[in-house]
């Protein structure tokens, strides 16, 4: 990659530049101008559209007054964009003339710079540069409510249609649009870490859309395959390559600094006040050791040091041989820990002192696989977008909530093509309501929900959906649905059944109600965890009655399934397991 020298001069003749904003000029030559219908000559966004597209901007606290470069939201708080926007010459440092994190602020979820009645700016807190592709990272001072996009794993084609998009300047006297724009462009072709790409029609990309997306669209499903690098002349009108930094190539690398966050714990003490769970079922991704207090009778907090954020989701499950439910009360941050709060109930709905299971999970940036969750935090209303803190769609979809009926509800997950997966729902709040998967398709799912008294009644949940990988940063571990309740034997669908090793699971029945997976190939006892929700229309629940190593070298999961009042009853379910093996 050639190093990008900036200057005001060379913008305003059109000579070979990159497309970053020229150090020292923002206040004489970048003004917020009239909207323009220009990337050059490309399109003004309408309103709303690609809301995970990000303006990065210098100046007073806080700015969105000069323009620095564009950018893309991947990760709550995270933004990818280019190196050089930074690091100016490309050395890997960034010295005292070019600009550190704190000093550029990230206007997000604004189609208009100037529509304060939407979005969030946000200032940078640290920057990773990649030193080897034009790419850095930007974590920003907190988490951003702002949609994110999805990364590609691969480049599009030869002559394949891809959109670039950002804030740049619209012609060769400085102008900056107060309006997203996007412009046309094919491939060209490619090396080992760069995109080329050209003008369909006049457009023609100019300083300050560097690092902006450069995307594909298929089917409604965003993907950024680059982020904008350099333009062959400038605002001119040419027929020369732009180029991009490749994102598949940058995967690894992005994932190293953005992993998937996750902490798990078995609480095996109800009735003590405070204790360290077994280190064989807790387990911390930052290294941290988790710790449970018992509140009051029933409820209890559970501490995940290094994990305090607000967003991700959780689930819980009761855990033993009684028909006690279990619920997520609350979750967020304390500190740099987070705060997990969890009430358990008798089948009647009294408080009662349990066992349980917690697991809680946040996705990383460029996941591979399918994956969502959501808080539905707005029982009694008909349709709405959950809150976007707790809300994450890897294909990058708005993830929405419609309520069909007195404690039913649909999620609807867009961006999903696959048929499969495996979803976990739990009950929220501190009423002793229950939910669970009533069924799901490629993009919906659908959940029932119940008082103690097995009526169907409106509550909050939450709900978390994987495909081919579980809600650990491994990839490690199992997941099956439980499609035959009567069976002596059976083995669930191979849609919704997966194994990190290959390997196939198989379910057995014990007994009304009782129920045991077999997990081939992978041990029980080092930092393992099991998941289990309920499946059907009716208002049984199940709960995790047990897990161990088998004979075979494998982990058996153990299930009970109740009627509403505590009874044993056949039910199908769906079941997760974690492993750090």
């Amino acid at each position: 990659m050639k190093p990008l020298k900036w200057s005001a001069l060379a913008l305003l003749v059109g000579s070979v530049v990159g497309c970053g904003v020229p150090e020292g000029e923002e206040a004489e030559s970048v003004e917020l101008g009239e909207q323009q219908s220009e990337i050059a000559r490309g399109t003004a966004v309408p309103n709303g559209t690609y809301p995970w597209a990000v303006s990065l901007h210098t100046g007073a606290t806080p700015s969105t007054g000069n323009v620095r470069c564009s950018g893309s939201h991947i990760a709550p708080g995270w933004v990818l964009t280019a190196q050089h926007c930074f690091d100016s010459n490309l050395d890997g440092v960034i010295s005292a003339s070019e600009f550190s994190a704190n000093e550029i602020w990230a206007s997000l979820d604004r189609t208009r710079i100037s529509d304060t009645s939407r979005g969030q700016v946000i200032q940078g807190a640290q920057v990773f540069l990649n030193n080897t592709n034009d790419l850095a990272l930007l974590r920003l001072a907190s988490p951003s409510s702002a949609p994110i996009v999805q990364l590609a794993n691969t480049i599009p084609a030869v002559n394949a249609a891809v959109t670039p998009a950002g804030w740049g300047l619209v012609n060769n006297s400085g102008t900056v649009p107060d309006n997203l724009q996007q412009g046309q462009f094919r491939v060209t072709g490619s090396n080992a870490l760069d995109l080329f790409y050209t003008n369909v029609n006049t457009e023609e990309m100019c300083g300050g859309d560097s690092g902006g997306p450069v995307f594909t669209q298929v089917g409604g499903v965003v993907q950024v395959v680059a982020a904008h690098t350099n333009s062959p002349a400038g605002c001119g009108v040419n027929t020369g390559n732009a180029t991009g930094s490749r994102v598949d190539v940058a995967l690894p690398w992005i994932r190293s600094i953005i992993p998937a966050a996750y902490g798990f714990v078995w609480a095996d003490q109800p009735s003590t006040a405070a204790y360290t769970p077994s280190s064989y079922y807790s387990h911390n991704s930052t290294g941290g050791t988790n710790t449970i207090t018992r509140t009051a009778v029933g409820s209890y907090r559970v501490e995940m040091p290094g994990l305090g954020q607000s967003n991700g989701n959780v689930q819980v499950t009761a855990y033993g041989g009684t028909a006690n439910r279990c619920k997520v009360s609350s979750w967020g941050p304390s500190g740099t820990a987070l705060h997990v709060y969890i009430a358990c109930y008798t089948a009647a709905g009294a408080a009662a002192d349990s066992y349980f299971v917690a697991q809680y999970y946040r996705a990383g940036a460029g996941n591979p696989q399918q994956g969502a969750y959501l808080w539905a935090n707005q029982p009694s209303t008909a349709s709405y977008t959950p809150s976007r803190y707790y809300s994450y769609n890897s294909r990058g979809g708005t993830n929405t909530v419609t309520r069909t009926g007195v404690g039913a509800y649909q999620a609807n997950l867009p961006g999903f093509t696959t048929i499969g997966g495996n979803v976990q729902v739990t009950a929220y709040g501190y009423g002793s309501h229950h939910c669970k998967v009533a069924s799901w398709g490629t993009n919906i799912v659908y959940v029932r929900c119940f008082d103690a008294a097995g009526n169907p009644a409106d509550t909050y949940w939450t709900l978390r959906y994987t495909d081919r990988h579980v809600a650990n940063s491994g990839q490690r571990g199992a997941y099956a649905w439980l499609s035959d309740a009567t069976s002596p034997t059976s083995t669930p669908s191979s849609w919704y059944q997966w194994h990190s090793l290959g390997s196939t699971l198989t379910a057995s029945r014990s007994g009304t109600g009782s129920y045991t997976m077999h997990i081939p190939g992978i041990a029980a006892y080092n930092r393992t965890s099991a998941m289990v929700t309920a499946y059907g229309y009716t208002n049984t629940y199940c709960n995790v009655s047990s897990w161990f190593s088998n004979s075979s070298g494998g982990t058996d999961v153990n299930v009970q399934c109740r009627d509403a009042t505590g009874g044993p009853a056949d039910s199908l379910f769906t079941m997760s397991y974690i492993t750090n093996l």
